[in-house]
């Protein structure tokens, strides 16, 4: 609540890829967290079921896309996924 949340996009032609990038400017996550981030029931939650992320980690690998986590004292958190960019023609 009361948080910020900043949405990035980049379009790389020659790559064939766009990337989005999420940020938080919020507190950053340890490195034990960091580390676990995608494993399946890891949460540092009260309440929820630590399945949000490795469920997206598992989309993305099956898009033969990656993700990038970092995370910053004094910067926050950004989420940064690269995806294919189909041809429509």
């Amino acid at each position: 609540e009361g948080s910020r949340i900043q949405l990035t996009l980049d379009e790389h032609p020659s790559l064939g890829t766009t990337a989005l990038t999420v940020g938080n400017p919020g507190e950053p996550l340890s490195p034990e967290s960091l580390a676990r981030l995608t494993e399946p029931f890891y949460t540092t939650k009260a309440s929820g079921t630590g399945l949000g992320l490795a469920i997206v980690k598992r989309i993305i690998d099956l898009h033969q896309s990656s993700i990038d986590v970092r995370s910053t004292l004094g910067k926050g958190t950004s989420f940064r996924f690269s995806l294919p960019v189909a041809n429509i023609a």
